[in-house]
């Protein structure tokens, strides 16, 4: 299990550094590495921790080695998957779409399962809209809708495919915001 760390958590110096560079937190460490938000691999994680705290769930550090991102209050497990219409990078003009696959689960002590299958029992899709990157912010939840589907809608609404593009979901299945997320847990 994670543990959270405190903000002002300090990097630990050995007395015999000879370098006057001054103390650093946790802190520092996040704002350096994880301040633009809109980069894929940093959204995906944000996605997470908004649809956790939507839900109530995050009370307790993220455990990336899982085979499911969060467990609500009844046991059921929850796959988050993020889109977003801008990106940080160039990518042509391609509509967002979430990637969906099977996937082996791991176990830190058996190593990987032998078989793929959909790990999760829900799967929240968080959508992060707005085209104008400079206006986008990931920190608005008003910027984001949510479709949360069962592994069975999941399952039916890629028919084979790897992915579910955000145009498809809209036709299909009404977006929840932010607020509504906690009903989740009621599933």
């Amino acid at each position: 299990m994670s543990v959270k760390l405190n903000s002002k958590s300090k990097f630990i110096i050995h007395k015999n550094t000879s370098s006057n560079i001054g103390e650093r937190t946790i802190l520092d460490f996040w704002q350096w590495g994880y301040s633009d938000l809109s980069q894929n691999i940093t959204r995906g994680v944000l996605a997470e921790y908004i649809v956790a705290w939507g839900i109530g769930l995050d009370d307790e550090a993220r455990d990336p080695w899982q085979s499911y991102d969060l467990r609500t209050f009844k046991g059921k497990t929850i796959e988050v998957k993020s889109a977003a219409d801008s990106q940080a990078w160039s990518y042509g003009n391609h509509p967002p779409k979430f990637i969906i696959k099977p996937t082996r689960a791991y176990d830190r002590h058996k190593g990987y399962e032998k078989n793929r299958k959909f790990q999760a029992d829900m799967y929240v899709l968080a959508h992060l809209m707005g085209t104008d990157i400079n206006k986008v912010n990931p920190l608005d939840t008003n910027q984001w809708e949510f479709w949360v589907l069962t592994k069975k809608e999941t399952i039916s609404l890629l028919d084979g495919r790897q992915s579910i593009s955000v145009s498809k979901l809209k036709r299909v299945k009404e977006p929840v915001s932010f607020s509504e997320l906690l009903r989740v847990n009621e599933l």
